[in-house]
């Protein structure tokens, strides 16, 4: 049997051993979504089998277990459609998946039956095959492509899961939007690195079948596809020691509004209840500050307001323009804002701060400031505290005066 003499065989063997372990882990988790679970844990299993070839070609196990040759194919024709049912499961609380398996189902068989002729073969031929391939002799393009082509097709297929995974991650942040005012702890971003790394194995693969045509010999081929697995499942390793309560547990519930204009063009809602609402609503953030609340969803600023969430999203949406996590977090940075350029506050810590004004962590915090201001709170509150000491002379009721004309909340 073949050592393992370099660093990268290595890295490829642990990502395969801790791809199996999160598959072991993810089973067993009673914890929260277990429909989720058990989605993540067939991912995991998979995945090893789905980048094997890489493995068993660079380690020359596959004079070893020539049966294993072939089988990468039919595994990775699951991974795309397994990885897809996951999220959906994270961003839907009612997908099932009976519903929809039809016709991935279809798709995938219509590949496997490509793909069974060359596993079948025996194992010695299959062997033979590999060995002049991986010597770049023997095998034009034409003759490579001609036979094994579903290998295009497949990659095809991977591309479009990952669209659709994409798609579906775009549209729960936007829902998620629409609904809470504090979505760190529910945010599926992670999942976006995911995607990126297979994508850029895709590309790279992509790059490697364009090269084969031009006569080049490309010995890491094989090598893209087991890398991301490796990445894969480090990264989520990661982060499912340090924020666990995104993979299994259940989502929370999120209200069904839409923020496409010609439903709500539907909606018997008329511009005297706009108004209505409006001013209620703006007087309850000026007074009441629900904003302070970390918790604060759409339903219970509705709830506050006495209307239903559908009108309030759809007040934000189409008369003010803006989501509702934009709007509360709005409120929460200007409240930020007056209490930085504050003298008196000047010894309070800038996070307990941001906390006392409703943001629920650190970093989300530090993101929505920056990108409101262009620069950080300790500088925001410095240059404020400057500006302020040099006016400090001037008569109160002057400063008063300019803080009531500049502050958007003032009654």
């Amino acid at each position: 049997m073949a050592a393992f003499p370099d660093p990268l065989t290595i890295v490829l063997v642990l990502g395969s051993a801790q791809c199996l372990f999160l598959a072991f882990v993810f089973a067993r988790s009673d914890r929260g979504n277990a429909r989720a679970g058990r989605l993540l844990s067939l991912f995991f299993l998979l995945l090893p089998v789905s980048t094997l070839d890489g493995l068993l070609f660079r380690t020359g196990l596959y004079r070893e277990w020539p049966f294993l040759i072939g089988i990468e194919p039919m595994a990775r024709l699951l991974v795309g459609p397994v990885f897809y049912f996951y999220v959906e499961s994270l961003v839907d609380p009612l997908f099932r998946i009976r519903k929809r398996l039809a016709l991935h189902a279809a798709v995938a068989a219509g590949l496997l039956a490509l793909c069974l002729p060359f596993f079948l073969e025996e194992p010695v031929y299959k062997m033979m095959f590999v060995d002049v391939w991986l010597r770049n002799a023997g095998y034009t393009p034409a003759e490579y492509f001609g036979r094994f082509w579903y290998e295009l097709a497949i990659e095809l297929q991977v591309w479009a899961y990952l669209a659709l995974i994409w798609f579906e991650l775009r549209r729960y942040e936007s829902m998620i939007r629409e609904s809470f005012s504090s979505i760190d702890s529910i945010t599926l971003a992670w999942i976006r690195k995911v995607v990126i790394a297979f994508a850029l194995a895709l590309a790279a693969r992509g790059l490697s079948y364009i090269l084969f045509l031009f006569f080049i010999k490309f010995a890491l081929m094989y090598l893209f596809a087991p890398l991301a697995a490796a990445f894969a499942a480090y990264y989520i390793s990661y982060k499912s020691f340090h924020q666990k309560d995104v993979f299994l547990l259940e989502r929370p519930p999120l209200a069904p509004v839409c923020p496409s204009k010609p439903k709500y063009q539907k909606s018997a809602f008329s511009d005297e209840e706009s108004e209505l609402i409006l001013a209620r609503l703006e007087k309850a953030m000026r007074q009441r500050r629900p904003y302070a609340d970390p918790e604060l969803t759409l339903s219970k600023l509705a709830a506050l307001l006495a209307t239903s969430h559908h009108h309030l999203s759809q007040l934000l949406n189409q008369r003010l323009n803006t989501s509702f996590y934009d709007y509360v977090n709005g409120y929460r940075l200007e409240q930020v804002k007056r209490e930085l350029a504050d003298p008196a506050r000047s010894g309070a810590s800038i996070l307990d701060l941001a906390l006392d004004c409703g943001f629920n962590s650190k970093s989300a915090f530090n993101k929505i400031f920056k990108n409101a201001t262009s620069m950080s709170p300790s500088q925001y509150r410095a240059r404020s505290l400057g500006s302020s000491g040099q006016a400090a002379s001037a008569p109160a009721s002057a400063g008063q005066a300019v803080s009531a004309q500049s502050d958007p909340f003032a009654e």
